[in-house]
């Protein structure tokens, strides 16, 4: 998409929506294509230096990142920041030395599973105002973990708690979604779960054997009680 973007204007400015972190792999495609450093503010310039990503370099040598906007053709903004006006806005700041500009979102929910099936990234729908100097795509691009990496990483952290932020609107989506990892969730310190009782709650210092002891009392309770 950016390279066909930049042949019947090659000066335009191009911004890829993201959070705090994620879509560098995004950023770094359309920074190949147009050979330009690309400009991050100060607080994600820290983020990456801390994941070791500072340093990254394009092909032809030039750094992927940079902190000024000088020479940069491709910027990272918010994600939920890149309206038509603030395009506008990014678009008048550089006084003439970009003619348009071609934000991406890059969200797993701007995938049409029919239409990009058929069509790849020419499904990618466009939103385009202002002339057609700004320009919007969605892009269906998720750098998520998948269900089993989650599962993996619960595993080998125990987590006393998992908040979902997704499909969790009401108290029955949020135990929805958390389900799946109750098994690798150390769930002793959560007063509305029954492990809470059964296991001695946060503080026990209770061994693994006194614990199974007391789930096999339960048991037998329980046991007892469905017999009469």
């Amino acid at each position: 998409i950016a390279r066909l973007e930049l042949e019947p204007q090659p000066k335009t400015l191009f911004i890829v929506g993201s959070y705090q972190i994620g879509k560098e792999r995004a950023v770094r495609a359309i920074a190949e294509v147009t050979n330009s450093s690309t400009y991050v503010e100060h607080r994600r310039w820290r983020v990456l230096q801390l994941a070791d990503w500072g340093d990254e370099r394009l092909p032809s040598g030039k750094p992927l990142w940079s902190i000024d906007k000088e020479g940069c053709q491709v910027w990272m903004n918010a994600l939920g920041g890149l309206g038509h006006d603030t395009l506008q806005h990014f678009l008048k700041s550089t006084k003439g030395k970009f003619e348009a500009v071609v934000a991406f979102r890059p969200t797993g929910w701007a995938w049409a599973p029919k239409k990009m099936a058929a069509e790849g990234s020419d499904g990618c729908r466009v939103w385009a105002e202002n002339d057609g100097a700004t320009r919007i795509y969605g892009v269906p691009y998720s750098e998520h973990s998948s269900y089993d990496e989650l599962q993996a990483l619960a595993d080998m952290l125990r987590p006393k708690k998992i908040v979902p932020t997704v499909n969790s609107e009401t108290q029955a989506g949020k135990e929805r979604m958390i389900s799946p990892f109750l098994g690798v969730v150390d769930l002793r310190a959560d007063k509305e779960r029954m492990d809470h009782y059964i296991f001695g709650g946060e503080g026990s210092s209770g061994s693994a054997s006194s614990s199974a002891a007391a789930a096999a009392e339960t048991i037998d309770v329980l046991a007892m009680s469905a017999g009469g």
